[in-house]
């Protein structure tokens, strides 16, 4: 079922002409998606609006002023966490090739003991 122009005349809140109120009607009977949809614009329209806190607007304002310094820390904090986990691979690594050489070295004065 094509629900399109339904959809829009529901959702937009404009005048409809007789016959688009006509066509409407006859749809909502028959359809139980759009019915649903008046329902809920029902529900919706008969929410009261409540007015914000005093002061919202400014502390609205100093979050997002915020927001780029908490980026660029988040941001610090993985390079750094990065540089870190980089730096411990690369000990990790070195410490590993020092104990395999150390190994080669010892089997190689077996050999030339035996």
């Amino acid at each position: 079922m094509n629900h399109q122009p339904f959809e829009d005349w529901l959702l937009n809140d404009q005048p409809l002409t007789p016959i688009e109120k006509r066509d409407l009607d006859a749809h909502i009977r028959a359809c139980k998606y759009c019915a649903a949809l008046v329902e809920i614009g029902l529900e919706l329209h008969s929410v009261r609006m409540v007015s914000p806190k005093p002061g919202f607007a400014g502390r609205f304002e100093k979050r997002l002023d915020a927001q780029p310094i908490a980026d660029f820390r988040q941001m610090l904090y993985r390079l750094i966490g990065l540089l870190l986990g980089g730096a411990g691979l690369l000990f990790w690594l070195t410490a590993r090739m020092q104990f395999v050489e150390a190994k080669r070295i010892e089997l190689d004065k077996l050999e030339v003991a035996s």
